[in-house]
């Protein structure tokens, strides 16, 4: 198909396949038709000629539903001067070399500039009103949504069910004013309004603090993916983009390098002094295998000699392993357990079956359920008996290892506690692909947890998705380990706990 484009003021056809294209295609296609060159095209974006912005995760949608005569505006949000300037810009006297926060621009109706500030943020067509602390306290107090404040004021955070209203109480007033694709300067106004009125929503541990809310560099928190709730139940057959699974990246490399060392490996005694050196030796090729072949069948010594997991660890994220999960674990737990009360309060006596540890790590669990991702059918909400099942299962003395594993049908890694009850456990050990790996005698419900994290990382697994926001909040929160997208869920979580 035929789509007419936009860049200062000059219009031309481009022609689109709409089945293979996506928004960085376009974008590239598009630039090579102006000849634009010298900028980069993450610095650019598409706008309709309202000046509304169109997402990455909406283009596909929005190609398909263009109407006859529709203008896609090609913006640089980096302009400065140039044949990239919009002519019609208003000029800025050059003896400035900043500008301050409280400059006023005045625009005309078609104007779009950049703020000269460190995130380079779109102003839209008409400037909005500044959206502040002050304004977000008149804006829930005029609702009638002061629950909200109460809450903060007494309890010095947000249960899950007002920090929803507070998003839906804030995307409703963005939408009144700025439409459903509101720019990302108003997205990240009214998210700096919040932490700035609830300090301890502030998320320490990233860039601005305000990234569980709206995080400009990734363009998702909960206020985006509430606009996005609300554009999506307007429109119908929207279509399911697959999802990749995560792997990491392992460099090319020659396996008849390495094939002497994993064939004394397969036969030597479990025991041998030279079998760690060895180990250590083929760690490259494990990478490789992990994603190619049955990692048990490679390298069999994972099932009778302990202490390899941790190396290999230790191998992968040499930052990342000398950390005392226990320990910190417990250091949070009452703090978990304050949450927990707050948010959730239930299953109280199932949990008491447990020690501290575990206990904790259930909480978590329920803190951070999985979620249903685009237009997918609402996940399973398991009961936390059933959940906590896929972390550990409880094994009765009189029990075998393999009735255990061959009831529980899944090529997940999990713990089997074996003991009296599960306040008794005598010791724990790790079940990976219906295998039973080797490990030291751990009578400790925190290192066992230890390795069984530690063994998504050594043989390359994606984590069960029930858990998944579970294991990519013990992945950044305890380990450092932060190479993946943090959800706003995580952020939010994150933030309580840091906070004084």
């Amino acid at each position: 198909m035929f789509v007419k484009i936009e860049f200062n003021n000059n219009l031309k056809w481009i022609s689109v396949n709409v089945d293979e294209a996506t928004y960085q295609t376009f974008i590239l296609q598009a630039m090579q038709k102006f000849n634009i060159n010298d900028v980069d095209p993450n610095d650019v974006i598409l706008c309709d000629t309202s000046g509304c912005q169109i997402e990455n995760d909406d283009f596909v949608d929005f190609l398909k539903g263009v109407e006859k005569g529709f203008i896609f505006r090609i913006v640089n949000t980096r302009i400065n001067t140039g044949a990239d300037a919009n002519p019609s810009a208003p000029s800025i006297s050059s003896s400035s070399s900043t500008i301050s926060e409280s400059t006023t621009i005045t625009l005309s109706s078609e104007d779009i500039v950049t703020i000269n500030d460190l995130q380079g943020f779109i102003v839209p067509t008409s400037v909005p009103s500044s959206f502040d602390k002050e304004a977000l306290q008149n804006l829930l107090i005029r609702v009638g949504a002061t629950q909200i404040i109460t809450e903060y004021e007494t309890k010095k955070l947000l249960t899950r069910g007002n920090r929803r209203l507070l998003v839906n109480v804030i995307v409703l007033d963005m939408i009144e004013k700025y439409g459903q694709q509101p720019l990302k300067y108003i997205k990240t106004m009214y998210a700096k309004a919040i932490i700035d009125l609830f300090p301890n929503l502030r998320d320490p541990c990233s860039k601005y603090g305000y990234e569980a809310f709206y995080n400009p560099d990734e363009r998702s928190g909960y206020i985006d993916w509430r606009l996005r709730t609300v554009r999506r139940s307007s429109k119908e057959n929207r279509p399911e983009i697959p999802q990749k699974k995560p792997k990491l990246n392992v460099e090319e490399i020659n396996l008849d390098n390495f094939q002497e060392d994993i064939d004394y490996l397969k036969h030597t005694h479990p025991k041998d002094p030279d079998l760690i050196e060895k180990f250590k030796a083929t760690f490259l090729a494990r990478r490789k295998l992990c994603n190619e072949t049955n990692i048990f069948q490679e390298f069999p010594r994972f099932l009778d000699t302990p202490g390899l997991i941790s190396l290999d660890f230790g191998l992968l994220y040499p930052n990342n392993d000398c950390i005392n999960l226990e320990l910190q674990i417990l250091n949070i737990s009452e703090k978990v357990k304050n949450i927990y009360c707050n948010e959730i309060n239930s299953d109280n006596e199932y949990l008491n079956q447990f020690d501290v540890t575990t206990k904790t790590l259930f909480m978590l669990i329920k803190l951070l359920p999985a979620t249903s991702k685009g237009r997918k059918k609402a996940v399973n909400r398991e009961s936390l008996p059933e959940i906590s099942k896929r972390l550990i299962v409880f094994k009765k003395n009189s029990e075998s290892l393999e009735e255990i594993i061959t009831a529980k049908k899944t090529n997940q890694p999990f713990l089997i506690a074996s003991g009296s009850s599960e306040k008794a456990v005598d010791y724990y050990t790790i079940s990976v692909d219906n295998k039973v790996l080797a490990v030291e005698s751990i009578t400790n419900s925190g290192q066992a947890f230890d390795l069984l994290f530690k063994s998504f990382f050594v043989f390359n697994l994606t984590y069960d998705p029930t858990l998944e926001i579970f294991y990519k909040f013990i992945q950044v929160f305890f380990y450092g380990i932060d190479d993946i997208k943090i959800t706003p869920n995580i952020r939010e979580l994150r933030s309580k706990l840091l906070a004084q």
